[in-house]
């Protein structure tokens, strides 16, 4: 693949229709990782209106590609993934989370027929409790998953 054969692949991924609730942003792309790549940022809302309106999650997604290949890739194109997504205390204090959210990632791959090769990443989940002045805020926890295929 030749840099404009890029360029267009990229162009795909910009004009790409979300839903309503889902915000998609062109973003630089990481320099050193590749010689090309492409990187969106997307953000989440829970689709209400004005002071109803609620980010639940963000992350970003990157795509790159090393002509003739990188070993730990096991291919010239990598994906490049960083999700995070608020929860309950209740679902943070799950200790399978982790198992799940890993799951969940290449479950999502599979269903929409991704070819991938040597999957990696983190799953982390963290739960926060306010104090002092600060605790008429509600408890809350996240998960991050940082991945690539």
């Amino acid at each position: 693949m030749n840099e404009e054969q890029f360029k267009r692949s990229a162009a795909l991924l910009s004009n790409f229709k979300t839903r309503s609730e889902i915000t998609l942003e062109e973003i630089p792309a990481p320099q050193k990782l590749a010689k090309f790549a492409y990187a969106l940022s997307a953000d989440v809302s829970n689709g209400l209106i004005g002071e109803a309106e609620a980010e639940l999650a963000n992350g970003r997604f990157v795509i790159l590609h090393e002509p003739g290949g990188q070993d730990t890739w096991e291919g010239e194109f990598r994906c490049v993934t960083y999700l995070n997504a608020d929860l309950e205390n209740h679902e943070a204090e799950d200790p399978s989370l982790p198992d799940h959210g890993w799951h969940w990632l290449l479950k999502a791959l599979a269903d929409n027929r991704c070819q991938f090769a040597a999957p990696s990443g983190t799953v982390t989940r963290s739960m926060s409790h306010s104090f002092g002045k600060l605790s008429t805020a509600s408890d809350g926890g996240e998960i991050e998953i940082r991945a690539s295929w």
